[in-house]
């Protein structure tokens, strides 16, 4: 965009003159409109230089003319004198110089047609000449992300181009930057303010505190965020805007770069997790050095649980697993609880040591998040029981593979091993007993050639539900009464027995169907 400033040096407006508005001449024009008419409120988007005649506005109405322009965003104002307007009232000059909206009249006739294509010339002329800048921007921030000392450079090269103050706040360990430096206490002001507001869905919006303005971008890269830029002006550019999002790019590559080899480095030392879970001998105190090395608040005894991580495809990128493990301890760190992490084979493991904050409401929101990212989910998070010693780290392994072998039937399944409830001692027990099992309490109804076999389980399994209520079954199966009762007859001929005079009959009956779904 060009300012009105601009506009005034051209050879058109040579004769042109400011009656009011002076303070508004740097206000950015993006586009120009010929409007005459007074009713124009759904003709302009805001930023326009209106060129006017004054035909169809009489003196009586151009203040409303104007307050009407004002409201809907226009940048300036030009009137023709002569034809239709003689002068400008003065009601209209002392309104436009309060909103310091600037007004140009010309006292001779021109033609609107050759300012037009003029101006507009002059802004595809300058946007042209900004996206080659902003072409040759990105390259240098691109090159900036290979140099030692990459982002205090980018920062610079980023200053150079917009010059407003600059606040670089990463949200990792990487400290912040200021150019020019700021007070350390306002620092840490704009850290906890951006502390507050960073689960907040926004792209690019201004913040206001302690009487500044800043435009702030997210530093975004693979669903997740990773520090803000801050620039500290109230009116900043759709230029500098692209320049900003261009920076967050380049900043966010590197970042990821520096993490990804971090992670690298992390998930090697994390490999006792793999020794433990393979009951190969460990030293239990080098481990719990380690654990308390790496978070001191960590006290012992502490309650830990094993959470598997698998991906409905067998076959995952390495780059894939880098960016769901940099997403799963992003958020275990942003709630402060202590997790170690490794991989194995397809798997991510996790040792999630459970701190106060590590309650149900934790696995809630983590799971939420993770299943709102689009490319997390499709993952499935196995969760074993909680245990306390570490020889015990095998065991709680087992359980979360269970978990995982049930997350692969067809019917939902929780993703903690404390609530798998019966399939817990079903997905122990080899296929054969299970069959036999099956065979002898679903009995005639467990024979292949048994009419609408499938049709009379399901009925079976939702009256057994509902607590043997017809009336529920009838109105969840959406069947009348007379036909489930037809169908219950038949199953209880088929089984043998009555389903509401034996609790244990029934109770082996239930096991039963659970068993028959898990098979199947």
């Amino acid at each position: 965009m060009i300012s009105v400033q601009e506009i005034l040096t051209r050879p058109l407006f040579k004769t042109a003159r400011v009656v009011s508005g002076e303070e508004g001449l740097n206000r950015s024009i993006r586009w120009v409109h010929i409007l005459d008419v007074p009713n124009f409120e759904s003709l302009i988007h805001g930023n326009e230089l209106i060129l006017s005649t004054g035909a169809g506005i009489q003196n009586d109405n151009a203040l409303h003319y104007v307050k009407g322009l004002i409201d809907q965003g226009a940048t300036a104002l030009c009137f023709e004198l002569g034809t239709h307007i003689h002068v400008v009232p003065t009601s209209v000059v002392r309104y436009a110089d309060e909103h310091q909206f600037p007004i140009i009249v010309f006292d001779k006739v021109v033609r609107f047609v050759d300012l037009t294509q003029d101006i507009h010339a002059f802004l595809i002329d300058r946007h042209h000449h900004q996206l080659l800048e902003l072409d040759e921007l990105s390259k240098s921030f691109q090159k900036l992300t290979l140099h030692k000392q990459g982002t205090l450079k980018l920062i610079k090269k980023i200053k150079e181009a917009i010059p407003y103050p600059l606040v670089y706040l990463p949200l990792q360990s990487e400290m912040p930057y200021c150019i020019p430096v700021k007070p350390k206490e306002d620092i840490q002001f704009l850290q906890q303010h951006v502390e507050r507001h960073r689960d907040e869905e926004f792209e690019s919006t201004y913040w206001t505190f302690n009487h500044e303005t800043y435009y702030v971008q997210k530093i975004e890269a693979m669903g997740q965020t990773w520090g803000y830029l801050l620039i500290e002006h109230s009116d900043v550019t759709s230029f500098e805007k692209l320049v900003l999002d261009r920076a967050s790019i380049a900043l966010a590559q590197m970042i990821l770069r520096r993490t990804y080899n971090e992670e690298k480095s992390l998930l090697q030392s994390n490999r006792w997790i793999l020794d433990l879970m393979n009951d190969r001998s460990c030293n239990e105190r080098e481990i719990l050095t380690t654990i308390e090395r790496r978070f001191p608040t960590v006290q012992t005894p502490f309650y830990y649980r094993i959470c598997k991580v698998q991906h409905r495809h067998s076959v995952v990128e390495n780059s894939d697993q880098y960016y769901m493990i940099q997403r799963i301890r992003a958020l275990f760190e942003q709630k402060a609880i202590p997790v170690f992490i490794t991989i194995h084979h397809d798997s991510i493991i996790l040792f999630i040591i459970e701190s106060k904050a590590c309650n149900r409401d934790f696995y809630d929101f983590f799971l939420s998040k993770m299943s709102s990212t689009e490319a997390l989910d499709t993952l499935h998070f196995s969760f074993s029981s909680r245990k306390t010693k570490l020889h015990h780290v095998k065991e709680a392994s087992s359980e979360s593979e269970l978990v995982i072998q049930l997350h692969h039937t067809s019917f939902h399944t929780p993703c903690f091993y404390d609530e798998l409830g019966i399939y817990q001692l079903l997905l122990t027990i080899s296929n054969d007993e299970l069959d036999r099992f099956i065979q002898q309490q679903l009995k005639g109804l467990y024979v292949d050639h048994v009419r609408n076999r499938e049709e009379l389980l399901a009925t079976l399994n939702v009256y057994l539900q509902n607590n043997c209520s017809k009336q529920k079954t009838a109105e969840r199966l959406n069947i009348a009464r007379q036909t489930l009762y037809h169908r219950l007859s038949k199953i209880e001929h088929l089984l043998g027995c009555k389903l509401n005079e034996d609790c244990f009959q029934r109770l082996s009956i239930e096991v039963a169907l659970c068993a028959y779904e898990l098979k199947s």
